[in-house]
């Protein structure tokens, strides 16, 4: 519970800080390894819990929610996306590490672009000829490397953990 809390927690204050922010939304930030780090360390129901838990409180930093569907796809259920690292088990290796997080990554950018197709269709008096395509590219312009940097970090930090917890005879052989 305590772990949760702080990668919850964690998450949230790193949304405030982005290496870019688009005009529209969306950005470059790390919000996303705590939730992968707490789905991995915890399991997949963790990160489901933490995801909703997270997105139900990025409810406090301004946004602009035009539909119930449209916050639904945003927020708990893009980040709630990340319990699918909680599938990678302890001391995988690190094509594992990577393709979980590929998958969650495109889990929430698909969450997202759906959630532009709707946003644009409700909100936009002239809105783009194809929603999807438009969405999509517009998401995929910060999603992508947010997942590049969040996965490396994620492999990282997650390899140092599994090294860490090893006997001392095991570390000394790699």
């Amino acid at each position: 519970m305590a772990k949760a809390s702080v990668c919850i927690s964690l998450s949230f204050i790193l949304s405030f800080f982005n290496i870019f922010q688009l005009p529209s939304g969306g950005g470059v930030s790390l919000e996303s390894l705590p939730l992968m780090i707490l789905a991995w360390s915890e399991g997949p129901a963790a990160g489901l819990a933490g995801g909703i838990a997270c997105g139900m409180l990025l409810l406090m930093k301004p946004s602009c929610i035009v539909h119930p569907l449209q916050f639904l796809l945003d927020y708990p259920i893009a980040l709630s996306s990340f319990a699918i690292v909680g599938f990678i088990g302890k001391n995988s290796g690190h094509i594992k590490k990577w393709a979980m997080s590929a998958s969650a990554f495109t889990a929430r950018a698909l969450c997202h672009t759906l959630s532009g197709v709707l946003f644009c269709s409700l909100f936009l008096k002239t809105p783009p000829e194809n929603i999807l395509i438009y969405s999509a590219a517009y998401n995929l312009s910060y999603m992508v490397p947010t997942a590049i940097i969040c996965s490396i970090l994620f492999i990282w930090i997650s390899s140092g953990i599994e090294k860490r917890n090893m006997p001392q005879s095991e570390r000394e052989s790699k």
